[in-house]
């Protein structure tokens, strides 16, 4: 112990003589340490806390195609509408994909990241809005282009509009598409990626204005665009889950023998989605 104390009194001897490093050897500490806390606690976010402000994350899924080989792929709008049409053992079974999209008019437009989801998904997420509403009846239903309507995040909310409840209402031009803000999320939602912050929710069936690509993605079971959540029914477990998206993907592979002949279907816990940012962890 008395060698120990030496060792500290020297130290401490020569940092007070070099005032200067010292300095710098504490700053690097502190910049290090909170590079390590933030990294980690986002780590830990992806995995133990995908979906803050969900009800009941532990009961989210992903669904996702296998090729003949075994090898994940991503699903088609049609494919999607099947399994949302037919499963029973899942719930509000939602597609999205996310995108940078531009905001606002040339020449102070911004890029921003936002997702196109299915009519489902905050009902899969199970939360309410902050401010006014979230994806009608009518506006969730498969009508590509006739729904031009957008969800803001909380975030975009505070950061664009002030906190001001008159945005909802207003308008918010996407991609050069004007759309009016129905509503804004609560603030602990981010979105179907965990670690990621979108700031802002339009129906998938606006998917051929944004990107002004036409109706035939929707339309065409071969374009594999889109990935898929969904919640397990009260009472289910996911191994019978499972079974039922395994037997209905079996009839797809020969009803749609075209596009999904040799084509199954799995059910993950969400964390071992192979499209989702926590996918990185896993390789």
């Amino acid at each position: 112990m008395s060698g120990l104390a030496q060792d500290l009194r020297f130290a401490l001897r020569q940092l007070r003589k070099s005032p200067g490093f010292t300095a710098v050897a504490v700053i690097t500490l502190a910049l290090g340490i909170g590079a390590n806390t933030t990294i980690f606690s986002w780590l830990r976010s992806l995995v133990f806390d995908s979906f803050p402000g969900a009800a009941q994350p532990d009961r989210i899924v992903a669904i996702e195609h296998t090729a003949p080989d075994g090898h994940p792929l991503t699903t088609s709008y049609l494919d999607f509408r099947d399994f949302r049409d037919n499963l029973k053992l899942l719930e509000n079974v939602t597609a999205y994909r996310g995108y940078v999209f531009s905001v606002g008019d040339a020449p102070s437009s911004e890029r921003v990241w936002g997702e196109v989801a299915s009519g489902g998904v905050f009902d899969m997420f199970g939360i309410k809005p902050e401010a006014g509403r979230f994806f009608s009846a009518e506006e969730s239903n498969d009508a590509q282009n006739s729904h031009d309507v957008v969800v803001i995040s909380h975030g975009f909310w505070k950061s664009h509009y002030h906190s001001d409840p008159s945005a909802v209402g207003s308008t918010l031009r996407v991609n050069r598409t004007p759309l009016t803000i129905i509503g804004v999320a609560p603030e602990a939602f981010h979105g179907t990626h965990a670690g990621l912050d979108f700031e802002f929710w339009i129906p998938l069936t606006m998917y051929g204005q944004l990107t002004h690509t036409g109706k035939w993605i929707l339309e065409d079971r071969n374009a594999r665009y889109f990935m898929l959540l969904a919640r397990l029914a009260p009472g289910a477990t996911i191994d019978r889950a499972r079974d039922e998206v395994r037997s209905l993907a079996s009839r797809m592979s020969e009803v749609d023998a075209d596009a999904d002949r040799g084509i199954g279907a799995v059910v993950l816990p969400e964390w071992e989605s192979h499209f989702g940012t926590q996918a990185a962890l896993l390789t």
